[in-house]
């Protein structure tokens, strides 16, 4: 049977949602969405560049079509895919919205509450640093646990690490390396629709310079 084609030719295969049926996925050539029709709306969307991302498709109670998010393929485990499934699925019975839902809550969420609520999870299952990421969101930037995810902005960045920088003796090179930590955490926020709008990416890192001498051979 031929699969299904979605607006925009994104292709739309039947497979059973198993571990081994999954592993057995390979590169796609295009967007794919793959569906197992034991799972109500439930979606895999493997892109070509290899990311692959939890979605649920579902009508609001205004008979709308509306596509969800729930995670990346790595974050949750099958289990725990098909019981955040249940749980969605008895939340639109329901007449809730859950993408309005979840906005909502989302929006006021604290820093601290991002990080052990999905951030740190995702990021011990996809990366290979994450002690030392683990000590620099939980550790060294404590001073931005309980601000709004929404209100880390440049300026605030800016003004804690100028007076840690100072408290703690540490060089320009290693302020970048808390910054580019902070600024991937937020963009992961941007991605999963914690926050509207990713600010950091006006962040500018400081200017640092080696102190290596390199010579040049004959050639050059």
């Amino acid at each position: 049977m031929l699969p299904i084609l979605l607006p925009g030719n994104i292709k739309m295969p039947n497979i059973e949602f198993t571990k081994t049926k999954l592993k057995d996925i390979g590169v796609v050539n295009s967007t794919t969405d793959y569906t197992d029709p034991k799972y109500k709306g439930l979606v895999l969307r493997v892109s070509p560049s290899g990311s692959k991302t939890w979605r649920l498709n579902y009508r609001n109670a205004n008979k709308i079509q509306k596509r969800y998010t729930i995670a990346s393929y790595d974050a949750l485990t099958l289990s725990q895919v098909k019981l955040e499934l249940q749980r969605l699925n008895g939340l639109i019975s329901q007449g809730v919205d859950i993408q309005v839902k979840e906005e909502q809550a989302n929006r006021d969420i604290l820093f601290k509450d991002y990080l052990n609520d999905f951030y740190l999870g995702w990021y011990a299952s996809n990366r290979k640093s994450y002690k030392t990421t683990n000590d620099i969101l939980v550790k060294q930037l404590k001073s931005l646990h309980d601000i709004k995810l929404k209100d880390i902005v440049p300026n605030l960045v800016n003004n804690i690490l100028y007076k840690y920088q100072k408290e703690a003796k540490i060089s320009d090179s290693r302020v970048n390396r808390i910054m580019a930590c902070l600024k991937g955490a937020i963009s992961k926020a941007y991605e999963f629709g914690y926050i509207d709008v990713n600010s950091l990416t006006k962040l500018k890192l400081k200017p640092t310079f080696s102190s290596k001498i390199r010579y040049l051979d004959d050639e050059e």
